[in-house]
């Protein structure tokens, strides 16, 4: 079957504009490939303030403990006696004693640092590990609450122990929970420190 003159003609012009628009596309595609890169530059790492170190040393009564946030200082450690009589007795019968650390805290980060008795713990020669508790109405008073302090604030009260009747030799653990920063490793979020008062 023959097509006709004008039909002919009409085929013609539609292979010669597909020709040529393939032919653009082509030259389209070879100058994209050879020019430069449009993808976005990488945001830069964020480099992140090197965290204050924590002291190695074993700490002494009156030496300050200087922390990430706060300054430590233990200045006195004694047996604590209760004020009621079946307070006291209850304890006995236990056949153990109330230990207490007098601790003072100093506020020195540019935020507000968070305290606690809780934070503390007592460990005999042997490595017997021993709670802070919370207890009222003996002669290691005022005790020490949870709290916070800012720069240059400072805190102080007791810190109690119950420990065995014959327990001695202790020494007192501090666990700092450093103020918070993003990217700080799991690590590195606590400092602990230990305190040889003698006791």
């Amino acid at each position: 079957m023959r097509l006709g003159r004008r039909a002919q003609s009409l085929v013609l012009v539609v292979m010669v504009v597909s020709m040529a628009l393939l032919a653009c596309k082509k030259k389209s595609s070879s100058t994209t490939s050879a020019g430069p890169s449009l993808a976005p530059a990488p945001a830069p790492t964020p480099t992140l303030a090197p965290l204050p170190a924590t002291p190695t040393k074993t700490f002494g009564l009156n030496d300050a403990a200087v922390l990430d946030g706060v300054t430590l200082t233990v200045e006195e450690f004694k047996d604590c006696r209760l004020d009621n009589f079946y307070s006291r007795r209850a304890v006995t019968r236990k056949k153990e004693k109330l230990v207490g650390a007098n601790v003072t805290f100093e506020g020195n980060g540019d935020k507000d640092h968070n305290i606690s008795y809780t934070n503390f713990k007592v460990v005999d020669p042997e490595g017997m590990t021993y709670r802070s508790t919370f207890r009222s109405g003996s002669n290691c008073s005022p005790t020490l609450n949870a709290g916070r302090v800012a720069k240059g604030e400072k805190t102080k009260g007791w810190v109690i122990f119950q420990v065995p009747e014959k327990a001695k030799g202790f020494k007192v653990v501090f666990s700092n929970r450093r103020p918070f920063r993003i990217g700080t490793p799991a690590g590195e979020q606590e400092q602990k420190v230990d305190i040889n008062p003698g006791g």
